[in-house]
């Protein structure tokens, strides 16, 4: 009852805690639905790298779009981000054009990296004179280190081969220079503006110009973009001037002029507290999990329901929780979650050696938390199935390492001094100076008793003998109450038991 009562007392404080951030984001959104009403053109500012509240920032935005004029513009001044990250917000962009949203990429300082990806998923770009846009080259984190290049030659090629698809399908969805986007990617695609024997002016990367070279003979260059070696970055005169961008533009209502909005009202949707806190649960989104898996190890080798079982639903309320806010996880996603971890339960408690409602569980808790991870429209494209594939092996062998990690846990922390002690505590008296009754011994290989409580597996046994009752867990099937038991393996205080098919003596 003191850890059950803990363990209520732990999630009350934690839903103290997150009550008003909770409230918070109620309130935000009560009050964008309040101020935007109908029409309008709904802007959003993507500033500093990319993460997972940029995703749900974009989302609202497209939401207040729909609900408005059906225009969004997409400020941008970023760095860049994750690639994972990158393919979801230009999918979501992407289905936002498919669903009828004009959606503008107004580049304001900077949209390097996978924020010109970002830009190129919109239908128009207009940049301020001094804004950038370019260097898209695929690296990697390493901590301590910094940013640097892929070093693995097969990694490299795979990873960049993936973007520059990316970059040239999405450059050419809006009939801009597909050349221009892959260069930015790779830097020995080299980028050069030439002119055509009927008078046409193209850019086209290195191995391009050589072929037309060969096979026309009239294609005149006019000038080196980039040499090979060199990543395409345009400036906003540039963009114009190669077709990359649709305009210059200081300002949000010079951009509004140039696409016939002139007189909109611009609704700016600012970021809110939730999606910062939804990037810092992605940030420890594996974390949680791990440590959901093995709080749940260490509450199913324990009998009823107490601290370990509140933290393991805390964890993964938590996990699924900061993948709904940024609009990954849906309905479906906790549903198949809840779903798997109750038939996991039911395969321990209710009908051990089933296998399959273990199996079904695992199954169902496995595909919803990955595609909580991944998000339904990462399955579109073969690019974005990989990287849902390769989050659910992810996710596999972490909770596998969770599994081995509770299970030693459970087994020998209770065995090191500082626990034995806290577990056995003073034998002398207790607080009220009252003599301390004489303390549960171990059970031993052999002894045989009576089932006190059903083992479920998990109950009470008594041992012949002995007035007191000792936690037991059962080797196998369900056995009921009062049934004739022998302890056939012993963990810590806890016997592992099975029938005892000899008579008592």
């Amino acid at each position: 009852m003191g850890l059950w009562s803990s363990g209520i007392r732990l999630a009350l404080a934690l839903l103290l805690c997150c009550a008003p951030l909770f409230a918070r984001t109620q309130e935000s959104a009560a009050q964008n639905v309040a101020a935007d009403g109908a029409g309008g053109v709904a802007h959003v500012k993507i500033a500093g790298p990319l993460d997972e509240g940029t995703r749900s920032l974009v989302r609202r935005g497209i939401e207040q779009a729909k609900k408005g004029g059906r225009v969004l513009v997409v400020e941008l001044d970023t760095p860049g981000g994750e690639l994972e990250l990158m393919f979801k917000l230009a999918t979501q962009l992407a289905d936002a054009n498919a669903d009828g949203v004009l959606t503008i990429a107004w580049i304001h300082d900077r949209a390097y990296s996978a924020g010109a990806l970002v830009a190129l998923s919109c239908e128009r770009i207009y940049m301020r004179a001094q804004g950038v846009i370019g260097a898209a080259a695929v690296v990697q984190l390493v901590p301590g280190v910094g940013i640097q290049s892929i070093e693995d030659p097969d990694l490299a090629e795979k990873a960049s081969s993936s973007v520059r698809s990316a970059f040239r399908a999405f450059a050419e969805s809006h009939n801009r220079s597909p050349a221009l986007a892959e260069a930015m990617v790779d830097r020995m695609s080299g980028a050069k503006q030439v002119r055509t024997k009927d008078g046409e002016l193209r850019v086209v990367t290195a191995n391009e110009y050589d072929d037309l070279r060969v096979s026309t003979g009239g294609v005149q260059l006019v000038r080196t973009i980039a040499e090979r070696g060199s990543l395409v970055t345009l400036s906003g005169s540039e963009a114009v001037l190669f077709g990359f961008a649709d305009g210059v533009a200081d300002s949000i209502p010079e951009v509004l002029s140039l696409v016939g909005f002139a007189s909109a009202q611009v609704r700016t949707i600012e970021r809110a507290r939730s999606e910062d806190f939804a990037t810092w649960l992605s940030a420890v989104y594996y974390v949680l999990i791990g440590i959901g898996v093995m709080a749940l190890v260490a509450e199913f080798k324990a009998p009823g329901f107490g601290f370990a079982g509140v933290v393991a639903i805390a964890c993964f309320a938590l996990a699924l929780f900061g993948k709904y806010l940024v609009g990954l996880a849906d309905m479906p996603h906790l549903v198949a979650v809840g779903a798997g971890l109750a038939l996991v339960a039911v395969e321990l408690f209710v009908m051990p050696g089933a296998v399959w409602p273990g199996a079904l569980g695992a199954v169902l808790t496995f595909g919803g938390l990955a595609f909580a991870q991944s998000g339904t429209d990462m399955l579109g494209s073969p690019f974005g199935r990989e990287m849902a594939l390769d989050q659910l092996l992810a996710l596999m062998a972490g909770t596998a390492l969770a599994l081995i990690l509770g299970t030693l846990l459970s087994r020998f922390l209770p065995k090191t001094p500082l626990l034995r002690n806290i577990v056995q505590g003073p034998t002398a008296a207790f607080a009220g100076g009252a003599p301390a009754a004489e303390f549960v011994r171990a059970p031993r290989m052999g002894e045989r008793g009576v089932a006190a409580t059903p083992l479920r597996p998990v109950g009470k046994l008594r041992i012949d003998g002995q007035p007191e009752e000792i936690e037991a867990r059962s080797s196998g099937a369900v056995i009921d109450a009062g049934a004739r038991v022998r302890v056939v393996a012993v963990e810590g205080l806890r016997a592992v038991v099975e029938l005892d098919s000899e008579p008592r003596p």
